[in-house]
């Protein structure tokens, strides 16, 4: 009688549960990989969702207000009369009431950290925008006692859902051929200049797919735009959005109140 080969016959089974163990731990892995990227990508559409979301929120905060006080928030001549608590904040101040978000009293480009000029104060309108919308109670994320030492975002301006934070101002808009006042949506610093390349906050993937969504899919027109003042750029070029960049951060956003 042939003897046994227990030996080779346990190395065997061994082998054959090897292959199973191994088979399975590839398809965990392979299981676990799948549901971190369904939920990077989970993130990623909410954070679109929220950039919307907030967009909107400020642009009916702004129509609310001047409904109220029959101005636009930080141009408003009489808001430490009109608006409650501004008389009672020694960092609440008025504006010109020209009808324009202006720091300089020239209605041109004014937004913060642009170029290396550029340094926030307190009384600039564009600042003191998101002071009276939060005494007005008309918007959340927004310190009514910050000063005019502490510009951060999340407490003098809001933050972002992608990181940064969010600006308000007026251009002539001489690129485009009208003018308007628009929310900037940008990760530059607010407290002085900034290099461009260091404000961008989101992919131009990302931001083809807020502009798809919320308006009309093109980089230059309507309500939604990219990168203003630079017709070809890593983000886009002219309309079209340059979704094969890799970038992460490649493109500012910037939604139009007046179009």
């Amino acid at each position: 009688m042939a003897k046994l080969d227990v030996n080779r016959l346990s190395l065997r089974r061994s082998e054959g549960f090897s292959l199973v163990e191994l088979a399975m731990a590839l398809l965990i892995i392979g299981l676990l990989v799948a549901a971190v990227l369904q939920g990077q990508e989970l993130v990623k559409n909410a954070k679109v969702s929220r950039t919307i979301s907030q967009a909107n929120e400020y642009f009916r905060a702004v129509n609310s207000f001047e409904n109220l006080y029959g101005g636009l928030p930080g141009d408003l001549a009489n808001a430490r009369s009109e608006i409650p608590g501004c008389m009672d904040n020694p960092t609440c101040q008025g504006g010109d009431g020209n009808g324009v978000i202006n720091e300089d009293g020239g209605d041109g480009t004014d937004w913060l950290g642009w170029s290396t000029s550029a340094v926030a104060s307190l009384s600039s309108e564009s600042v003191q925008f998101w002071k009276h919308l939060a005494l007005a109670e008309l918007i959340d994320g927004v310190d009514v006692d910050f000063t005019g030492t502490d510009f951060a975002w999340g407490r003098s301006h809001p933050r972002s859902a992608f990181g940064g934070g969010i600006e308000f101002f007026y251009d002539n808009a001489t690129l485009l051929g009208t003018a308007f006042h628009t929310f900037r949506f940008s990760r530059g610093a607010i407290r002085s200049g900034t290099p461009v390349r260091d404000q961008y906050i989101v992919s131009p993937l990302v931001a083809y797919m807020i502009d798809r969504k919320a308006d009309d899919g093109l980089a230059w027109q309507g309500k939604i735009i990219v990168d203003y003042g630079a017709r070809n750029t890593i983000c886009h070029n002219y309309d079209v959005y340059k979704i094969q960049e890799t970038q992460e951060e490649a493109c500012i956003l910037f939604f139009m109140l007046y179009n």
